[in-house]
């Protein structure tokens, strides 16, 4: 099994810290062709990069997985001016389902 999803790759993204204490950080760049025609990247692009991070996180942590449920609120825009987003996940909790 491969530790990042391939569209990861697709989309630049780089890791910043490799899992550290439950945590992994990585950075996606905001490419022109991710921006809306109000000059803000695509939610569901903000959305991919945080399903990459995290689904490689719990690679790392967990049996083999996928993403059942994601709920974003986006509290601010990410303009055609930011050059990249970094995007952090953590393990909160480990619930064992057995």
């Amino acid at each position: 099994m491969e530790l990042l999803p391939k569209v990861f790759t697709d989309m630049e993204g780089v890791n910043l810290l490799t899992m550290l204490m439950g945590i992994l950080i990585a950075r996606f760049p905001n490419k022109e062709r991710y921006i809306n025609p109000f000059g803000f990247m695509q939610g569901g692009i903000i959305v991919a990069a945080i399903d990459n991070t995290v689904a490689s996180l719990s690679y790392l942590l967990a049996p083999p997985n996928i993403s059942k449920e994601i709920s974003a609120v986006f509290k601010w825009s990410v303009t055609r001016d930011d050059r990249y987003i970094d995007v952090i996940a953590s393990l909160i909790e480990k619930i064992s389902t057995q």
